[in-house]
């Protein structure tokens, strides 16, 4: 399970702080709002010098630092959502004085995410923080837009978590395609044209980057054959992840819990250098063992490729398959029975920009 939290920064800028020079005022008040509570009684010690370019009155106004009550992290823009997720979320009531207490969470769509916050009311002495757990987790709707509600009167904290499922075909055949029949992959542009009464055009882009489309054939026997058509008829609906076949990377050690891992040499694929932000990790001979993973960077020199959270699944060392992949749908399909117990498909595979 990945971690995610504030405090990285806020160690960092509480280095910052402990180690100024007489260049103080270099700092932005920005980063001095980030600091915590046990910093604010240090930030008050000597009025009479300027701290971050300001002088500590200030602190109760101008920054909005003191007297206030702060969540740190409250909006979670989190793009495809592939893994569960652990975020740690800091409330801090920088009050001197004054008590704030939690009175209630209302929760919105909370489907595929949990906030553990303990018991109701929760009370906030002065300069008392404290840090509550948000899972995001794999499994859930299709898009999620959860809102979390904080309650601490007479102020309402609202905790944002925009992100989406993108479904992945957990099926041994996505990875073995029929290599007899070509594989053909084309790469579209759509643009608007406009004409005004002089038959001038001005032409626009309706997409920045190619939309890809690919034809695949595979072919099947008995009980897979089976599986094929039930799969074709579940996931013709839906926004799918694509693998780009004729792009195929072997991973060249074991990857379990690994973040970089290195590959056979990809220095002529095309799609990965520069249309990819996934890849999707399979095995020929297990249904269920399929991962997604979000790409960080590429390093085309050593053919090692980065990815920003690890591998969770043991994947065999001989038998993984990695593909790029882009979000798409089956458009159309085909089955062909060549006899009575072998089909064959043809499946056209297009790309979705709106997702």
């Amino acid at each position: 399970m990945a971690t995610h939290t504030g405090q990285l920064f806020i160690d960092r800028f509480v280095k910052t702080f402990l180690t100024l020079s007489k260049n103080v005022s270099d700092y932005s008040v920005a980063e001095a709002i980030v600091i915590f509570g046990p910093l604010s009684k240090q930030l008050k010690k000597d009025t009479s010098k300027n701290i971050f370019g300001f002088n500590p009155g200030n602190l109760f106004a101008v920054d909005q630092l003191l007297e206030r009550f702060h969540i740190f992290e409250q909006i979670f823009n989190l793009g495809m959502i592939t893994q569960d997720l652990l975020f740690n979320l800091s409330f801090w009531n920088s009050s001197e004085k004054n008590n704030r207490t939690l009175t209630e969470v209302n929760e919105i769509t909370p489907a595929g995410t949990a906030f553990v916050f303990g018991n109701i009311p929760q009370i906030f002495f002065p300069e008392c923080e404290k840090i509550y757990k948000l899972y995001i987790y794999e499994q859930g709707p299709p898009f999620q837009e959860t809102t979390y509600n904080c309650v601490l009167p007479p102020t309402v904290f609202s905790i944002e978590i925009i992100g989406k499922r993108i479904e992945a075909i957990n099926s041994r055949w996505l990875f073995n395609p029929n290599w007899k029949d070509t594989i053909d992959i084309s790469y579209i542009w759509k643009s608007v044209i406009e004409k005004n009464n002089s038959f001038y055009e001005q032409r626009r882009p309706l997409y920045f980057l190619a939309q890809r489309e690919q034809l695949v054939s595979f072919l099947f026997e008995e009980q897979n054959a089976q599986k094929l058509y039930q799969d074709l008829l579940r996931f013709s609906s839906l926004v799918l992840v694509i693998p780009v076949f004729g792009e195929q990377l072997k991973p060249v050690f074991p990857i379990l819990g690994e973040t970089t891992i290195q590959f056979n040499n990809f220095e002529n694929y095309y799609n990965l250098q520069n249309l990819t932000r996934y890849c999707i990790f399979g095995v020929l001979e297990d249904d269920l063992k399929v991962e997604v993973k979000e790409i960080d960077s590429i390093n085309i020199i050593n053919s090692e490729i980065t990815f920003k959270y690890p591998v969770l699944k043991d994947f065999p060392e001989n038998l993984t398959l990695v593909f790029p992949v882009y979000l798409g749908s089956i458009e159309d399909f085909r089955l062909e029975a060549k006899t009575d117990t072998l089909i064959k498909t043809r499946l056209k595979l297009r790309e979705e920009k709106f997702v």
